[in-house]
């Protein structure tokens, strides 16, 4: 499925640059698996075990400067109760939702491998993001003056889980998710 955003095309010779938005375990909320939220530290958490799949979920408004028809891509930053080198399987679940068309029930999943690699907090490889695809932005300045944001996508709905039940989740450790980093190309 293409997905229109309501963000504007960045005009010919516009520079580009990469934003990291980032979505705090603060403004998350439990969805499926009883995850715990807690404080490690002084930072919000969300706990999830390594023998359950555990969601959490929240919106993201698409920013106002992202490049129409780019790939995005999204990461947990999250730390484990055990520094050891083991595969944890995290997944995302999003849903585009626009102004004017009724929001489906289904979203669409990716998943991944993550490795920790022993050390305390963790931010994936870039080879262990995952991508989400289909940014075709078509929505020009002047829509925004008319307010004219039917069939344009401005939010998103996402689940955040890890899946513990799966044979490619080998980490024995409780995951403390601290949040989501968003990777986006944007016009300046």
């Amino acid at each position: 499925m293409g997905v229109t955003r309501h963000t504007k095309m960045a005009p010919a010779g516009i520079q580009r640059e990469w934003q990291r938005k980032f979505i705090p375990a603060s403004v998350m909320q439990e969805k499926d698996g009883s995850p715990t939220y807690l404080t490690v530290g002084i930072s919000p958490a969300w706990q999830m075990d390594d023998d359950a799949k555990m969601t959490v979920c929240t919106d993201w408004g698409i920013p106002l400067d992202m490049m129409g028809g780019r790939d995005f891509w999204a990461y947990p930053i999250f730390n484990m109760s055990l520094n050891i080198f083991a595969d944890i399987r995290f997944g995302i679940t999003y849903l585009p939702m626009a102004k004017g068309i009724t929001t489906g029930a289904a979203g669409t999943t990716i998943e991944n491998t993550i490795a920790a690699d022993g050390t305390g907090v963790i931010i994936p490889r870039r080879t262990e993001w995952l991508t989400i695809e289909g940014s075709r932005v078509t929505l020009r300045e002047d829509h925004f003056q008319m307010d004219d944001f039917a069939g344009r996508i401005a939010n998103m709905q996402l689940e955040i889980y890890r899946d513990g039940l799966s044979a490619l989740d080998e980490h024995g450790g409780l995951l403390y998710l601290q949040g989501l980093a968003i990777q986006y190309e944007a016009f300046i």
